[in-house]
């Protein structure tokens, strides 16, 4: 009776343990997992900040000079007396400025933004991929290396059975000693397999156990899994998929270059208050106003080779990853 409840206790001691468990208990131990949304969160905060680029952008501004000389009128004319403008000069102002038309900077650079945020979480989904593939062969292991022990213990018992024949068979003197030290030297050897593979199993655990975040000990039962491949061996591999991220990254970095040196419209208005004003010659304080549109048309990039020099190492980046992919689909296959 004492025997039977001592074997059902320990039937009820021990822990099952499937491969799928592991797999989700690595990926939601790795801190990647939980750096996913913080990803998105700064993503949309890029692009928030990208979008106020579009309101009026406004400032502050004053200035109070002296200046050794002002304009002056070299004639003069009867009962007329000119003053000239004072050279202390004071001003304030309010200035701001509209975007109409960047070239597309802004649209680029939002997409810039997004398409980043994609491919550092593609990152993330390539690192818990690999960690996958770790726990999957680590189970896989300890599952052969279970097996090995079985087979082992099955093997040991059949030679000790062996054995103890062979020696009552040299005590009638039916067997001569050199058959028993075969034996001895087989079973030595199959000791020696036992237990490396009781090692193998005892590391495979250990490791398992960091990756998952679980604690497993000896009585920890490892479920065999009820299909063959634990990750996916079509074209559509995560590493990939990072790799098209990262082009597309590229792509749109070489848009944003050439949008750069498009001609680009902006509105400015300027209110201040200031001595003197805009007319020059009172010397008197007065507030005043200018408003009007400003364009530009760089023109720098057409001599200086900047845009096609910036373009060309855009270029060699995309042939690098390329070849990265092809690389990897050959070593895949």
């Amino acid at each position: 009776m004492v025997l039977f409840f001592c074997a059902v206790n320990f039937g009820f001691a021990q822990s099952k343990i499937t491969l799928e468990q592991c797999l989700d208990l690595s990926e939601s131990n790795h801190p990647t997992a939980t750096n996913l949304p913080l990803i998105r969160q700064t993503a949309d905060l890029q692009v928030r900040l990208l979008n106020s680029n579009y309101l009026p952008q406004s400032s502050l501004g004053g200035q109070a000079s002296w200046q050794s000389e002002v304009t002056s009128l070299p004639i003069s004319l009867p009962n007329v007396s000119i003053s000239p403008p004072p050279k202390d000069q004071y001003r304030a102002t309010l200035d701001v400025v509209q975007n109409i038309w960047d070239g597309g900077v802004l649209t680029k650079q939002k997409e810039v933004a997004v398409a980043n945020a994609k491919a550092e979480e593609q990152k993330m989904v390539t690192d818990l991929y690999q960690i996958k593939e770790q726990v999957s062969g680590l189970y896989f292991g300890i599952l052969f290396a279970e097996k090995q022990i079985e087979n082992a213990q099955i093997l040991r018992k059949d030679l000790e059975t062996k054995s103890e024949k062979m020696r009552a068979a040299i005590s009638n003197g039916t067997a001569i000693k050199s058959n028993l030290l075969a034996l001895d030297a087989k079973l030595l050897e199959v000791n020696q397999l036992l237990t490396d593979a009781q090692k193998r199993r005892k590391s495979s655990v250990e490791a398992l156990g960091l990756l998952t975040g679980k604690t497993f000990d000896e009585t920890t039962v490892f479920e065999l899994p009820s299909f063959v491949s634990t990750v996916s061996q079509d074209i559509s591999r995560p590493e990939l998929l990072l790799l098209d991220n990262q082009k597309s990254v590229l792509d749109i970095n070489q848009e944003m270059v050439k949008a750069k040196n498009l001609p680009k419209i902006s509105a400015f208005a300027t209110g201040g208050y200031g001595k003197p004003g805009l007319n020059f010659l009172a010397n008197s304080f007065g507030t005043y106003f200018i408003g009007g549109v400003n364009f530009k048309v760089p023109l720098s990039f057409l001599y200086s080779g900047s845009q096609s020099n910036e373009i060309q190492q855009i270029k060699i980046s995309q042939q690098k990853i390329d070849t990265q992919k092809e690389s990897f689909i050959l070593a895949t296959k």
